[in-house]
């Protein structure tokens, strides 16, 4: 049987994968510029053709079902870049977790 989250809502997921799915594949481009100093605001979009985890890139953090039913593919907890205390994304976003942690996204 699985229990549902009352921290994490289908709602809740939508809105975050609204915000987060143009990062899933942050080519290299994406990556040098936030390399790069600089104070103008850059917007970046993605338009991704195929398919995609979205468990495994916006990550439902204190859901028990996400470890229950992803025990081989699942991300572990000390992986997570955690966004809040309900909701992480995968490590393959560090360098938006870095921009995260300096206070330079719009992952709200």
């Amino acid at each position: 049987m699985i229990r549902r989250s009352s921290h994490f809502t289908r709602r809740r997921l939508l809105q975050t994968l609204g915000t987060s799915l143009p990062l899933i594949s942050l080519p290299g481009f994406v990556r040098s510029a936030g390399a790069q100093p600089g104070a103008g605001r850059i917007l970046v979009l993605v338009e991704l053709a195929g398919g995609n985890d979205g468990l495994n890139t916006v990550i439902p953090r204190r859901d028990d079902a996400y470890r229950h039913l992803r025990p081989e593919i699942g991300i572990a907890p000390a992986d997570m870049i955690g966004l809040d205390d309900d909701t992480a994304l995968h490590p393959g976003f560090g360098t938006l977790g870095r921009q995260r942690a300096m206070g330079r996204d719009a992952l709200r």
